[in-house]
């Protein structure tokens, strides 16, 4: 298991890092950004406890975040989005049973799997973004001499 050093531990290991080289230093503090976001280890995740850091001082965020996403939802609902408004009801839904019950399922792996499905959204709404930049084209025909003649106005 891997403990992330407290800031005195990161200035002294800084420090002598000098002496020592920046290698083990590096590689630690690797080591413990990645424990802190990705679940390493293996074994039961049943016994993942959520910080009290979390609890007390991000709960009420996450509670503010979870009803941002409730409102962008009707309110895609209310444009005729249905495909954007089911998939913020899934963001609403997940991060709402992060939250609830004092944020007792905010474990990494649960956070892992929102921001997954929230980089999943951000790849959709991007596509749809960007297949929106050119504008709106409406096409018609106007018939000129007996003939149909295709015009684009853009």
């Amino acid at each position: 298991h891997i403990v992330c050093p407290s800031p005195k531990e990161k200035h002294a290991l800084r420090s002598a890092s000098g002496a020592l080289g920046s290698v083990p230093v590096h590689g630690q503090f690797v080591a413990c950004c990645a424990s802190m976001l990705i679940p390493v280890g293996g074994g039961d995740f049943a016994d993942l406890s959520v910080p009290s850091v979390v609890k007390e001082t991000w709960a009420k965020w996450w509670w503010a975040f979870v009803s941002f996403l409730g409102t962008v939802g009707v309110a895609r609902a209310m444009a005729q989005d249905g495909g954007g408004a089911l998939s913020t009801a899934i963001l609403v839904l997940m991060s709402w049973c992060l939250v609830k019950e004092n944020c007792a399922r905010m474990t990494q792996v649960g956070v892992l799997l929102f921001m997954i499905t929230c980089g999943l959204q951000l790849f959709l709404d991007l596509a749809g973004l960007i297949g929106s930049l050119g504008g709106r084209q409406r096409h018609f025909h106007l018939p000129t001499k007996g003939t149909a003649e295709k015009r684009i106005i853009t």
